[in-house]
């Protein structure tokens, strides 16, 4: 009798101009109750026919499920407040309430707060773009929507300055196919970190394991064995490819930082930017005289300005061979920058 009040006063506050907060309130409540009445009738059931056999009680509870869900609507509901929520807040702005408040859960989950950081006008992205982004080779590079994290602080520890890039990191992912975000670059300063590839693969490797351990989905890929196929870097349930540029690398190597000899940057790509761009699936044979598909043409443009890189003879290859490369672009061999 108390749910059917409750399912009157619900169904009534479909029809009034309820703020969004409210009514979702009230959708809570009806939910809780309907849980309930289901509750009360399977321990009513138990404990009145606990002589029947279990086929018997099965049945009638069976038919008692098929009315309360016919009563009381259950099938209809969601639709109902759907409709009145999108009525009210439009399927846009519904949307962006959504995932904006995964966000705030995301955030508040690796216990930290919201910054007042514009990633995507910001000084490290326009450093980035003058050093790396317009001067790529990459025939996707100069019109590629970037975020760039909050500009790195050399009295601050590797964790820290990740703690401060984390906020916008994880807008950046759950924004990449709303707003075609292809990445996020973190710029790294300090010689301590960045001038040979020794102090930049450790630097590297703790980034991205301290990334790692704040993974708001628990996921923690990298506790995971990395020199296994299918490995890739993961942040809240989403793959990521890294590349990383350094200022030890010589010109000939296409993750070099053109002479600039002040940062080094670990860029982001979300997979979805690769499946926007066609470039999904990989391919080991190049057709360098005519190419034929958009790998081809960004391989054969990195090959004319002199930064050939080795290309992996398989589809099938370790991902964490690719994020920090070989001083030699061309080598066939692999940095092992995840052990520290």
């Amino acid at each position: 009798k108390k749910t059917m009040n409750i399912y009157q006063t619900f169904f009534q506050a479909l029809d009034q101009p309820l703020p969004s907060k409210e009514l979702k309130k009230q959708y809570k409540t009806y939910i809780y109750s309907i849980i309930a009445s289901i509750l009360v009738l399977l321990v009513t059931e138990w404990y009145l026919n606990s002589k029947e056999s279990m086929l018997l009680k099965s049945s009638r509870l069976i038919v008692m499920l098929i009315l309360i869900y016919n009563v009381f609507q259950i099938g209809n509901m969601y639709n109902k407040v759907n409709h009145k929520l999108k009525n009210e807040l439009g399927t846009e702005k519904l949307q962006k309430v959504i995932m904006d408040m995964k966000i705030q859960k995301a955030i508040a989950k690796m216990k930290l707060d919201r910054t007042l950081h514009t990633p995507d006008d910001c000084e490290s992205l326009d450093v980035f773009k003058k050093t790396i982004q317009l001067k790529s080779e990459c025939i996707f590079a100069k019109q590629a929507i970037i975020w760039g994290a909050p500009t790195w602080k050399e009295h601050l520890t590797i964790e820290e300055n990740v703690d401060r890039m984390l906020p916008t990191f994880v807008e950046c992912l759950a924004k990449t196919d709303r707003e075609k975000i292809d990445g996020y670059v973190l710029e790294i300063k300090g010689k301590d970190l960045i001038s040979s590839e020794l102090l930049f693969t450790e630097t590297v490797r703790r980034v991205l394991t301290y990334i790692s351990k704040m993974d708001p989905a628990e996921e923690h890929c990298m506790e995971n064995d990395l020199t296994k196929l299918g490995w890739h870097f993961r942040f809240n349930n989403m793959a990521i490819f890294t590349t990383t540029f350094a200022p030890y690398y010589p010109l000939s190597n296409s993750r070099c930082t053109y002479g600039d000899e002040e940062s080094a940057w670990m860029l982001f790509q979300p997979e979805a930017s690769f499946l926007r761009h066609n470039l999904i699936l990989d391919h080991a044979s190049t057709s360098w005289n005519n190419p034929k598909t958009k790998r081809d043409q960004i391989r054969i443009a990195f090959r004319n300005a002199g930064r050939e890189y080795h290309i992996p003879p398989t589809e099938a290859y370790l991902v964490s061979h690719h994020i920090v490369k070989p001083i030699d672009g061309k080598s066939s061999g692999y940095v092992n920058w995840w052990n520290g």
